[in-house]
């Protein structure tokens, strides 16, 4: 699964499609001590995983018994799966269980030192794609922007594909 992973990162695919070719294979997805008995949905789950950025993965998967070994795959190092200290005009992040001020907007953690405050109430737990809110320091480099006594940066949510169609960066694959 870790080899697809890589393969599917470095020729920049945009979807995987799991499937069972065998008829005769118990497709309920009933768990086996422990274990989900499916390799479909075996595969697919530590598929789902690797893609997630490492900031991402606590609050988007829960323990899971297919995941027990994970740690032994190496990381992808995709482009959308970025270190605290780099500044890109996207990041991916999850919506927080939090209030915002006047209950307008949500706060996202997008793996950086602090969170960021968003255009829309999105339910908590949410993936998102978020277009950071940037300017240009008195060196002419690029910084995000803080709010609220530099307490918290701000962005917008946008589509996935958005990274891609205007920055031609890859984003990630979708795995079904």
């Amino acid at each position: 699964a870790g080899q697809i992973a890589r393969a599917v990162t470095l020729f920049c695919v945009d979807e995987v499609v799991v499937f069972s070719e065998n008829s005769q294979l118990d497709l309920s997805g009933r768990l086996h001590d422990g274990v989900t008995a499916d390799p479909n949905v075996f595969l697919a789950r530590v598929l789902q995983y690797m893609e997630c950025p490492q900031y991402l993965r606590r609050a988007l998967f829960p323990m899971h018994a297919d995941l027990k070994q994970i740690g032994v795959l190496p990381p992808l190092d995709a482009p959308h799966h970025m270190r605290r200290e780099a500044v890109l005009p996207y990041r991916e992040g999850v919506i927080l269980d939090r209030p915002t001020r006047g209950d307008e907007g949500s706060y996202a953690n997008v793996g950086l030192d602090r969170e960021v405050l968003l255009d829309r109430k999105l339910k908590p737990r949410t993936r998102v794609t978020v277009r950071m809110d940037t300017e240009q320091n008195d060196h002419e480099q690029l910084v995000y922007r803080t709010h609220h006594n530099g307490r918290v940066h701000s962005g917008t949510i946008v589509s996935p594909h958005e990274p891609v169609r205007r920055e031609g960066t890859f984003w990630g694959y979708r795995t079904r």
